[in-house]
């Protein structure tokens, strides 16, 4: 079971969420939506074809 605790100090806390599914799967975000040209232009191909976007 993953789970974080409660943040007791008055500094922000951040964290990753992670899901991995197979291609056949829908993302639970549809990233392509998300994704920036830049960030399109610095993960390059190999980068894009990972996260399916």
């Amino acid at each position: 079971m993953a789970r974080g605790t409660t943040n007791l100090t008055d500094q922000d806390r951040r964290s990753i969420h992670s899901y991995f599914c197979t291609r056949d799967q829908p993302q639970q975000i549809d990233q392509s939506h998300y994704i920036t040209e830049e960030t399109r232009q610095r993960i390059g191909e190999k980068g894009q074809y990972i996260l399916a976007v």
